[in-house]
């Protein structure tokens, strides 16, 4: 599974994000801080992940797009995101940036950092 890391300003994105997957046919279950939110788009699996880990230094550096401020790590939420359709993802990343008012951010495969709601399905490494 292809996948990349949410960041949100937003301490409840993971309770929009199961909304948001459940209102779209979608489940949201697990033990708290081990959720999982996952909807079938198009035939393709997209799997949300509560409580990512934000010390890995597996996912240093950032390069964040022209424009993108950085996030605070220490203050961010994060969630693992995973899907093998570039289209569906941020098709999906997008409407959760939508659901908040604070910043959200997408770090891809290639370390790079997008405003989520500016994803670009084309230079987005999963």
């Amino acid at each position: 599974m292809k996948g990349a890391l949410l960041l949100s300003d937003d301490p409840q994105i993971f309770e929009k994000i199961c909304a948001l997957l459940v209102s779209r046919g979608g489940e949201c279950g697990g033990a708290v801080g081990e959720r999982v939110a996952q909807v079938r788009v198009k035939g393709m699996l997209f799997n949300a992940f509560e409580g990512a880990e934000l010390e890995d230094e597996s996912i240093e550096p950032f390069f964040p797009e022209p424009g993108v401020p950085l996030p605070d790590r220490a203050t961010v939420t994060g969630c693992d995101l995973e899907c093998r359709s570039e289209e569906v993802f941020v098709a999906l990343v997008r409407d959760i940036a939508a659901l908040s008012d604070a910043a959200t951010w997408i770090l891809d495969g290639n370390g790079t950092v997008w405003r989520a709601a500016d994803v670009d399905p084309d230079r987005l490494q999963l």
